[in-house]
């Protein structure tokens, strides 16, 4: 005779658990998420929107930032060495 397949036991209860752990990890994203957003110092949402703001203005401030003079030497076009006398 063959064996007769057995039917899985405790499924119910198996399933509650894979909710359970669905939960949790949601909420740890969440928390995630949230620790992400306020970096390590934390605080409420106005400390977060301050932080926000000058992130946004040290942005600003960086921009055009390349290169910052040339000098004289980079104004001197192709062929005209450093003159001697009136450098300009």
């Amino acid at each position: 005779m063959r064996k007769k397949e057995k039917g899985r036991g405790g499924e119910g209860e198996e399933r509650q658990g894979e909710e359970e752990g669905e939960r949790r990890r949601r909420e740890r994203e969440a928390r995630e998420k949230e620790r992400r957003e306020t970096g390590r110092k934390g605080g409420g949402e106005e400390e977060k929107r301050k932080r926000r703001q000058g992130e946004r203005e040290g942005e600003r401030r960086r921009k055009g930032r390349g290169r910052q003079r040339e000098g004289k030497t980079g104004r001197r076009r192709g062929g005209e060495g450093k003159g001697v006398g009136r450098q300009g």
